[in-house]
């Protein structure tokens, strides 16, 4: 490994040290019968220790979003305005008569 490379994992790794507050959370979501009554305690055992900061650092980070990732409510196009009034009906040409629903209904087909 190159100096260059144990630095930055040396930064990353300090840049991820989780807070007191992340850790406390941490410690209610791991904490069973069994373990150490504080987190303090709990901090104090490796294997604890391991385990309180990776949860912690799961629960910190945000989702994962692929590179040039649009949200899927970016995409849509806008919804046209909602009409105020209802669609009227189309007159056949040559017709003066207007529509009769119950005639044609009891599909009655006289031309009065």
């Amino acid at each position: 490994m190159t100096m260059a490379a144990t630095a930055h994992s040396a930064h990353s790794a300090h840049a991820q040290e989780p807070t007191a507050e992340q850790l406390a959370l941490a410690y209610r979501h791991l904490a069973r019968p069994g373990w150490p009554t504080t987190v303090e305690e709990a901090m104090a055992r490796h294997s604890y220790a391991t385990a309180l900061r990776q949860v912690a650092r799961t629960l910190n980070r945000g989702a994962w979003r692929p590179p040039g990732h649009t949200p899927l409510m970016a995409l849509r196009t806008p919804v046209p305005p909602t009409p105020t009034q209802p669609p009227g009906r189309q007159k056949t040409p040559g017709s003066s008569k207007p529509f009769d629903t119950k005639k044609a209904a009891a599909n009655d087909r006289d031309d009065d």
